[in-house]
């Protein structure tokens, strides 16, 4: 469950979500991955590239900041 785990770079994903500012829309699916409760497993890619359900998310994820933001985007 922790995406954090061998992922060596942790430490700058916590650094940029420190940058507050307007202009900076910080997008990290590795914590929408963990909220999920989803399983490293089940976003590895096994023989086929890409995992969709992984790309999916990520996806789904961005358009929900955007929307948040109110920031124009196309879909």
């Amino acid at each position: 469950k922790d995406f954090r785990e061998g992922y060596p770079f942790w430490h700058i994903n916590e650094m940029v979500e420190g940058i507050q500012h307007d202009n900076i829309l910080i997008i990290d699916p590795i914590r929408e991955f963990s909220k999920r409760g989803l399983k490293k497993e089940e976003l590895t890619v096994w023989g086929s590239y890409p995992n969709l359900k992984a790309n999916n998310i990520i996806a789904e994820y961005t358009l929900e900041k955007l929307k948040e933001k109110n920031i124009n985007f196309c879909n």
